[in-house]
């Protein structure tokens, strides 16, 4: 094993001096990536991606060698933002490494642009892909509303990570024609996380029918969805929840569901919210 090790080490330092056309500060910084110290290995990242174009060749053959090399080489192309890295970062997507996966996701991410969508399309699309909920989350810091149909149809993915994600990244995007899936969804939806952050993403609109919504989920019988429902409702100032709010500090069973209407009502009661 440590000599199989030692000759895929040898290979990948062959490569890479290749790739970056013997320049020697380049092939010093790619080795640095391989760094156990991360303060040396974000140090060397950082010196990469400044150097741009020059550096490219060499970072995309790091995203071959062993861990953790192609997790500061993705974080660097990320940081270059060079569209030409996208085909070795979506080879990149296949490595059985979690954490490669995720920041080639990322660095995707960062680079934006269409071709950087599609890859994200596809790979949140594949039920196969490892990761789904990360690129989703990936193609929604992009904030492209040509996505919006996407985002919808993830609403329904088996995989609640990538149900959650999605919920958030409608809520980021303001689609306002998503409101009624997403009041609507909260029905059916078993998972508690999706729940809450369906709550926590309804709450950004200013939607008569997601504030009803929001009043509505103070029924529920899940205390995190009723807190959360709560806090919403107070970072909203909602005045036509009180009455609710009220019966929840005087008679709720849950101790914890008391303290968040008693708090949310001094909020939204005070003189200066008025």
């Amino acid at each position: 094993m440590i000599k199989k090790l030692l000759v895929s080490l040898f290979v990948f330092s062959a490569v890479c001096l290749f790739a970056a056309g013997e320049n020697p500060e380049i092939q010093s910084l790619i080795e640095k990536l391989g760094s156990t110290n991360p303060a040396e290995a974000n140090s060397a990242a950082s010196s990469l991606s400044q150097l741009g174009k020059p550096a490219l060749k060499a970072l995309v053959e790091a995203l071959k060698a062993p861990f953790p090399t192609p997790k500061w080489a993705s974080w660097a192309l990320g940081m270059m933002k060079d569209e030409e890295a996208l085909d070795g970062l979506a080879g990149a997507l296949k490595s059985e490494n979690e954490k490669i996966r995720s920041f080639a996701i990322s660095a995707i991410g960062e680079i934006k642009g269409k071709k950087a969508e599609e890859i994200l399309i596809n790979y949140s699309s594949d039920e196969k892909s490892l990761n789904r909920e990360d690129a989703v989350f990936a193609l929604a810091k992009i904030k492209d509303k040509e996505c919006v149909k996407n985002f919808r149809a993830w609403l329904k993915d088996s995989n609640p990570k990538v149900r959650g994600e999605a919920a958030k990244a409608i809520g980021r995007l303001g689609d306002t024609e998503s409101v009624n899936t997403l009041v609507e969804m909260i029905k059916t939806e078993s998972d508690q996380d999706v729940r809450v952050r369906i709550i926590a993403t309804l709450s950004s609109f200013s939607d008569p029918k997601a504030l009803t919504a929001i009043r509505g989920y103070l029924q529920e019988k899940d205390e995190n969805v009723k807190i959360n429902s709560i806090c919403a409702l107070e970072i909203l100032k909602d005045h036509e929840a009180l009455e609710a709010l009220k019966k929840l500090a005087e008679s709720d069973p849950s101790e914890s569901v008391k303290k968040a209407a008693e708090k949310a009502i001094k909020s939204i009661d005070s003189p200066s919210q008025k």
